[in-house]
């Protein structure tokens, strides 16, 4: 099954307005989100320093 939602069109403005949605109606998920938005950024900060550690990703200069 193909996804056809607007996070595979990267379409940032209608994942927006969902986020916003959510926001409103859930005050609980702002700080819900803001955690797993730090946490996604400090996995993808990990795993860029392993790639480079193993020689995937050359270091930079």
């Amino acid at each position: 099954m193909n996804q056809t939602g607007p996070a595979k069109r990267k379409d940032n403005e209608t994942i927006s307005k969902h986020i916003n949605y959510l926001i409103q109606n859930f005050p609980e998920f702002e700080q819900l989100y803001e955690d797993y938005s730090r946490l996604i950024k400090l996995l993808l900060t990990k795993i860029g320093l392993i790639m480079r550690h193993i020689g995937i990703i050359p270091h930079k200069i």
